[in-house]
Formats: C-alpha cells, structure tokens, sequence
C-alpha cells in the first residue's frame, strides 16, 4: 500500500465533509441575520417616529461636518468606505487570480479596521456601557476573517465564498443604519 493510499483511507468522504462545511455556513448566516435583527430591533420604532414628524430633504454631502468628528470616527469611515467600495469589486470580479488575492488582503484589512475602530464609537442604541447590538457585527466580522481565510487555504472556496459574501452583506446593512435619523451619515446628506 502507497502512502497515497493510506491517506485517501483516513480521509471522511468528500460529501460529507462538504455537508458539515455548508451546515456550518448555514448556521454562520442565521447568527447574522440574528444579530441583524437583534440590531434594528431597539431602532425601528424611533426610526418610524422620527419619520412621521419630519421631512426628509436632501442634501449635498456636507463635508465640513468632517471637521468636527474625532479621528477614530474618520478612521472608521475611510476604513468602511473603502471595503465597501473594494467589497463589491472583489465579490463580483474573476476569482483566484493574484488580482483577487490582493484586493482580497487589502478587503481584509479594511474590514478588520472597521471592525475595531467601531469599539471605540458608541452605540446609537446603547446598552452595554458604550456598546449596542452593532457593535456584534463587529465581532462577527473579526470572527468571519480569519475563518474566511483559513477556507480558502485549506481549498473550500465554497465556504470561503459564502462567509465573505456574509461578511459583506453585514457590511452593506451597517452601512445603511448609518444613515438612521441623528446619525452623522444622516446629518451628512439630509437636513
């Protein structure tokens, strides 16, 4: 018997071994839409009375307002602007090439840079000191990044595919509660 042999023999099969990668997957994207839920849930209701009193006039972005925000905020908008922008180009250009890879590293990295310079933004919903229901799509994203990455290095690009379209989406909802009534996206683009 060849070692190639033997080490075929000890291997699980490849469908089930695809089996615990989707149900793990699964369970991933329902934490998501759980901590989603969980988020919006103190929300909605000041949402919907904020928007039977005012009016919703839109603006020109007002960028001096830039100026007064401290630099952890700053951070995290370049940080979150970036990846949401590079997010897209990664998840909908050609996969596996050195192309991929980089933006992919740079996507990395200004995911996790949105992720903990949040920690040190309170919460529009506080409650836990200074941190709400958000701040757990933040530890999501920290858990999420180095899980991606270890798929794709062990070859389950499925997988690797799945938690970083989970990852961006995550991100793409963050990024519309910014613009919640009293939030300086908000103040930003509406007055």
């Amino acid at each position: 018997m060849s070692v190639q042999e033997v080490d075929k023999s000890t291997r699980p099969p490849p469908i089930q071994q695809k089996n615990v990668t989707l149900s793990r997957i699964i369970i991933g994207q329902l934490i998501g839409v759980g901590i989603i839920i969980i988020a919006g849930w103190n929300i909605w209701p000041q949402i919907i009375s904020w928007l039977a009193t005012n009016e919703l006039r839109p603006q020109l972005p007002d960028l001096l307002k830039l100026k007064a925000l401290p630099i952890y905020v700053l951070v995290h908008m370049g940080a979150a602007i970036t990846a949401l922008s590079l997010g897209a180009v990664v998840l909908f250009s050609p996969k596996g090439n050195a192309t991929h890879k980089m933006m992919g590293r740079v996507w990395v990295v200004a995911m996790v840079t949105t992720a903990v310079s949040s920690f040190f933004m309170e919460s529009f919903a506080p409650m836990l000191g200074q941190f709400g229901p958000i701040h757990l799509l933040a530890v999501w994203t920290l858990m999420n990044m180095p899980r991606a990455i270890l798929m794709a290095r062990k070859g389950n690009i499925d997988g690797h595919l799945q938690v970083m379209k989970a990852t961006y989406w995550g991100l793409v909802i963050a990024g519309v509660m910014t613009f919640i009534p009293g939030r300086v996206m908000f103040s930003m683009f509406f007055q």
